[in-house]
């Protein structure tokens, strides 16, 4: 019998379909390895690799088939899955969602909305309430709060993280890493290091979580290694005595990038060696970091000064000081082309693009702090500082 583990799948436009598992067994119910599956995707839906359409594929030993980053396509609407093995034929639906209407997302829970993050699928938004204690997890498809988790004290600047292969969500407490699981929204495992956690980066292959310690009375000069596929530590990269505060890891090079307090330099590990590589001179104490998707440039910022500076990772230069407001958070559209930064204290979200690294236009929102972009590029969710604020969900301008 050949089955859908999973028979119905709902994404936001041009998102990422949650992994496909089709499950082959014979009349008994005993799983059938080493056998042949097509699966056909729907018109538009494209394969990891750009690909589209019919595909083969074997089954592994326990006669099961996963595929995974399959994304969808920007038309909302029913579509199906179909795949075969000889006579036997199983059908999955997906759904597209329409996007959910335009305007602020107000709710007895949101009190200073800090970051936003989006789920790889699209369909949920994680906002983080780093003052309260509690991250909301939002319905995209409405535009309403769908559940509210009480977390221990977690930190800034971004302690979020999805991996789509496990359906797993990473989340950065006082006890560490707390472990979700991204379609129930239950807690499912922890990781202790024996301190707090305030930034997590994953590898390009989602098989290992990077952390950077948080404490306030000890310098914690350190950063660790978490095995994915079994939660454990699996070393702790020393680095400068200073305190780390965020890091971004390249998708097509063996290098995870640090910023620390009060250093003024990045420092550039390398994940391969485990080893610290560089260290980058920025001429400032620098907070925030965000890497564009194709590896090229890092950039660089923090909320009370008025630069955002540009590095170029093939040399590891400073290769440009873009002239802004203070920069408290930093995100990029899915296609990379532009950069956007939150300035909170000139309530206004900033579009740089990364073609020209200059700044091309800005977003108006009292207390602008965190910004989510869509998987199809049409719009932005805002979160302010301002108490009296929601986030805002609305259409991206043309640059």
């Amino acid at each position: 019998m050949l089955s859908f583990d999973n028979t119905q799948y709902s994404l936001a436009p041009a998102a990422q379909l949650n992994n496909i598992r089709l499950s082959l067994t014979d009349h008994s119910g005993v799983p059938l390895p080493g056998t042949e599956v097509t699966l056909s995707l729907p018109t538009g839906f494209t394969y990891g690799d750009g690909g589209t359409g019919v595909r083969n594929f074997t089954t592994d030993e326990h006669g099961k088939v996963v595929v995974n980053e399959v994304k969808g396509v920007t038309t909302p609407g029913p579509y199906s899955l179909v795949a075969r093995s000889s006579e036997q034929t199983a059908i999955a639906s997906v759904t597209v969602n329409k996007h959910a209407s335009l305007g602020e997302i107000l709710d007895k829970n949101m009190v200073q909305n800090d970051i936003a993050v989006l789920s790889p699928d699209g369909t949920q938004l994680w906002v983080a309430q780093f003052n309260n204690g509690v991250l909301l997890v939002i319905d995209t498809a409405r535009n309403e709060v769908k559940k509210v988790l009480e977390v221990t004290n977690f930190r800034n600047p971004n302690p979020i993280v999805f991996n789509p292969l496990t359906n797993h969500t990473y989340l950065g407490v006082q006890e560490g890493v707390w472990i979700f699981d991204t379609t129930t929204l239950e807690r499912i495992g922890e990781i202790d290091p024996g301190y707090s956690v305030s930034k997590l980066a994953l590898s390009p292959d989602c098989t290992h979580l990077y952390a950077m310690p948080y404490d306030e009375l000890v310098v914690r000069d350190e950063v660790l290694v978490i095995d994915t596929a079994t939660q454990d530590i699996e070393t702790r990269i020393p680095i400068t005595r200073h305190w780390p505060i965020d890091c971004v890891i390249s998708p097509n090079s063996p290098f995870l990038y640090v910023s620390q307090a009060p250093s003024r330099e990045l420092l550039v590990v390398n994940t391969d060696t485990h080893s610290l590589e560089t260290s980058i001179d920025i001429g400032r104490s620098i907070m925030r970091l965000a890497i564009s998707p194709n590896g090229k440039f890092v950039y660089a910022a923090r909320g009370d000064f008025r630069n955002v500076f540009v590095i170029d990772t093939s040399t590891h230069q400073k290769v440009k000081e873009i002239e802004s407001a203070g920069v408290h958070n930093m995100t990029f559209g899915p296609d990379g082309r532009y950069l956007y930064a939150t300035c909170s204290f000139e309530d206004k979200v900033l579009a740089i693009d990364t073609q020209t690294n200059e700044i091309v236009g800005e977003m108006l929102f009292a207390g602008a702090l965190g910004v989510a972009i869509t998987a199809d590029n049409t719009r932005a969710y805002i979160t302010s500082s301002n108490m009296k604020r929601g986030v805002l969900f609305r259409e991206l301008p043309t640059w």
